[in-house]
């Protein structure tokens, strides 16, 4: 599996003893990014069940462009939109995909082979942009194109978000990226804070020429997990998709009347953690927490308001990406990964 990842600092927080995450950037700080780019390459088999596609996931959208028949990869539906330059009034638009590719060739294997037969894509002039809308401010997202490689050599496009920090260098997705023939399954994710309703992402050709093919893609609205009540992680009571625990779960700490803390009973691994409200949330504990994120993708910590803390040792198995206004302190030790802004030690 080949992964590429967006990094504003090539900071390695290895053993890094105290960081505190801050909202906003200072002169002495990186900046606090409200999106980012990655990309995986998956290889040529069977990923239905890899990539994070699961029906206890909250999924904004989810389509099969230029396609007439619905396809459901693992519990997931991808409603058919035909023809070029795809839209569904209210819900996204696209633009600079006006040409059509009937299906055909080598795909990967399972459902996700279904999905990426058939695509739009645009005349390698201009920029191939998608438009989500219905977002709701505040919430985190990811986005995630589902294409396939082509052949062997690079097929690039330069990526932007609308509302993102700039981007050192910018990103560039390689639709080839690890491949040696066609067929392999490639999936691009762009995991932001909605700053607005609307998301514009955009793909401008890096070469004269060239183009991403556009098949499928999905928006999920990660943070759709909350804690009700108890005291210790895994015997607490959370929403319909239970107890986070496993690489792209996530757990939503909702603003509390007063200050509240969970024990981290046992070593757990999440996607995503969200902290909202005046009031402090501590997740304490000797056991480890991992971040995972799902094939390919940036986990997250958001601090939506307030000041909150984690004393628990953290592994990181991806980039981390910090969100929203609020500020975490991670005061445990950290170890793996990296953080896309310069971490500044607690006195």
């Amino acid at each position: 599996m080949n992964t590429t990842r967006f990094l504003s600092s090539r900071i390695n927080p290895a053993r890094l003893a105290i960081a505190t995450l801050f909202g906003i950037a200072t002169a002495a700080q990186a900046q606090t990014f409200t999106g980012a780019f990655s990309a995986v390459n998956m290889g040529s088999g069977n990923s239905d069940t890899l990539v994070g596609l699961n029906a206890n996931k909250t999924f904004l959208h989810a389509y099969n462009l230029n396609d007439t028949v619905n396809v459901t990869v693992n519990g997931v539906t991808f409603t058919a939109i035909n023809g070029a330059n795809p839209t569904v009034a209210g819900v996204f638009t696209t633009s600079g995909l006006g040409t059509v590719y009937p299906g055909g060739g080598t795909n990967p294997a399972g459902q996700l082979g279904l999905l990426t037969n058939k695509f739009v894509y645009g005349a390698g002039t201009t920029a191939q942009v998608v438009t989500l809308n219905n977002l709701t401010i505040g919430n985190t997202y990811v986005y995630t194109l589902y294409t396939r490689s082509w052949e062997a050599t690079a097929r690039a496009a330069n990526m932007t978000a609308s509302g993102a920090s700039a981007v050192p260098g910018g990103f560039s997705f390689n639709e080839n990226m690890g491949a040696t023939a066609q067929g392999s399954l490639v999936m691009l994710r762009y995991t932001f804070q909605a700053t607005s309703t609307s998301q514009v992402i955009s793909a401008a050709p890096a070469v004269s020429g060239t183009t991403i093919h556009m098949t499928g893609f999905t928006t999920e609205n990660v943070f759709n997990n909350s804690w009700t009540s108890g005291g210790n992680w895994t015997t607490a009571t959370w929403g319909a998709p239970g107890v986070p625990n496993g690489a792209g779960t996530n757990a939503n700490f909702t603003a509390q009347g007063a200050p509240t803390s969970i024990n981290l009973n046992a070593n757990v691994t999440t996607g995503h953690v969200q902290f909202d409200g005046a009031n402090a949330w501590t997740v304490s504990g000797a056991n480890t927490l991992t971040l995972q994120a799902d094939a390919g993708g940036v986990s997250t910590i958001s601090s939506k308001a307030g000041t909150h803390t984690s004393s628990t040792p953290i592994t990181l198995n991806n980039t981390l990406m910090k969100l929203g206004a609020g500020t975490v302190t991670l005061s445990g030790a950290i170890n793996g990964g990296q953080i896309p802004f310069t971490p500044r030690r607690a006195p």
